[in-house]
């Protein structure tokens, strides 16, 4: 079978969505007969019909249909791979995917990467973040899905190089007013006294925690699970129940509402570490970035 070639396989996407080679042939200037040839070309490698006319135009045969998912993922793979070879240049430019949990994404990371990209370091490059769960963080990094991670220390990471991010701990958000905030600090037990607000990470936090055996059987009493760390807090000042996350997450809430965040005691800390494949093999931007975010564990000691 002769090379694709990416132009090929775009008009041919383009066609499917649009059921007209003629409206493709105007739409990117090109002669719709020209078009044509590359289809017939395809059909002629796949050894049966990717197109069928119909009165108003054409649509994709089942094997098309087939045959056009399978375009998409190659053109999505290289336009990622386009990005990763600009961010090889000199000037660290290019697209940068970062993965990492709820509590980064909404405690420390946003002020970390906004002071990394007013560096001039940063100049050129744009950067992806994704949520995830710890376990999935590391497997985006080891899959080549992202280049940069930033996980709970709870998940085996063979075969990748990790250093350390920043340390916090867990606490519980209130109204200011309740019962709790008469304590300068709590107990896990005293917490689940009351309904809880959750999360689908405070539930797979609370699991693991369970395991570890920092706290018996758990008990809590989720009384609604909240899609963001925004929306928690938000239904945690309405009264509607605790939110337990890490105090950097309260940290960033508490001035929005009229909230208090009180640690939770015997509870070991929650430590972040970033993880990456071999820092020497890595873009310059996102060497960069490690450095950058590094630094900071080492102010923090």
């Amino acid at each position: 079978m002769s090379d694709l070639d990416l132009t090929t396989l775009r008009l041919f996407i383009s066609v499917c969505d649009a059921r007209s080679i003629a409206r493709v042939a105007e739409k990117v200037h090109m002669d719709a007969s020209a078009i044509t040839r590359r289809i017939h070309k395809l059909e002629s490698e796949a050894g049966r019909p990717l197109i069928k006319r119909i009165r108003n135009g054409v649509e994709p045969t089942p094997e098309g249909l087939q045959f056009c998912d399978l375009c998409r993922e190659l053109v999505r793979d290289a336009s990622r791979l386009s990005d990763t070879l600009a961010l090889y240049k000199n000037s660290g430019a290019g697209r940068l995917t970062i993965t990492a949990t709820s509590h980064v994404v909404a405690g420390l990371l946003p002020k970390l990467l906004g002071q990394f990209m007013q560096l001039q370091d940063a100049k050129g490059l744009s950067v992806v973040i994704q949520e995830m769960t710890s376990s999935e963080v590391v497997q985006s990094v080891r899959d080549g899905r992202s280049t940069l991670g930033v996980y709970w220390n709870n998940v085996e990471t063979s075969g990748l190089e990790t250093s350390p991010f920043y340390t916090d701990q867990f606490c519980c958000v209130v109204p200011a007013g309740h019962p709790l905030t008469e304590h300068d600090a709590v107990t896990y037990s005293e917490v689940t006294e009351y309904p809880i607000i959750g999360m689908r990470t405070n539930r797979q936090a609370e699991a693991y925690i369970s395991r570890a055996g920092a706290i018996e059987s758990p008990k809590a009493k989720f009384i609604i699970e909240a899609p963001t760390h925004e929306a928690a807090m938000r239904l945690t000042a309405e009264k509607l129940g605790v939110f337990v996350t890490s105090m950097e997450v309260a940290r960033s809430y508490l001035s929005c509402w009229d909230l208090v965040a009180i640690p939770i005691e015997g509870l070991f800390p929650l430590q972040f570490r970033l993880v990456y494949r071999e820092l020497g093999g890595l873009p310059l931007s996102a060497q960069r970035l490690i450095k950058h975010l590094s630094a900071h564990q080492s102010h923090a000691d």
